[in-house]
């Protein structure tokens, strides 16, 4: 297959910008970055900055990227779940739950946005809790260690 003029260009154009990116500074980068944002619709977040770039990103763009974060975890937690789902019924296990390790144990992504929406003075399970909630929004029948443990504690104290 014969290239034609106009994509042998190109790519000599892209090969040359590829070669300049090493020699651009900081500020250079950000104006690159920018003008491609603006050119293609990408999102560049400075990791070196994060909370400050995405400060500046639109309501639109912010509830884009976050929607796009969570529903790819969603496959991800429905494994999850099917691992765990059935650990409210093991009592010696019940006993021995600790919420740090079964935080440590559960899908990081959502882990890190319960710790993130935290605050410093929240239990470790009350954060177990809020997991547990994230993880019943993803799957209604979903039967955590914690809100069973809960559960029995009401249910043992009413009679």
């Amino acid at each position: 297959m014969r290239q034609s003029e106009s994509e042998k260009d190109a790519c000599l154009t892209f090969n040359k910008l590829m070669c300049m990116i090493p020699k651009l500074d900081r500020e250079l980068a950000v104006v690159l970055s920018k003008k491609l944002s603006e050119q293609f619709n990408f999102v560049f977040i400075d990791l070196s900055d994060i909370h400050g770039t995405i400060q500046q990103l639109s309501k639109g763009t912010l509830l884009s990227v976050t929607d796009g974060i969570f529903k790819s975890q969603t496959e991800n937690v429905r494994k999850d779940i099917a691992a765990c789902s059935q650990t409210y019924k093991n009592l010696p296990g019940l006993l021995n739950l600790q919420p740090d390790k079964w935080m440590d144990a559960r899908n990081d992504v959502l882990s890190c946005a319960v710790n993130a929406l935290a605050d410093n003075n929240t239990k470790l399970v009350q954060k177990s809790v809020a997991m547990d909630q994230l993880y019943s929004l993803v799957q209604p029948s979903y039967v955590s260690p914690f809100m069973f443990a809960a559960n029995l504690l009401v249910y043992s104290s009413g009679e």
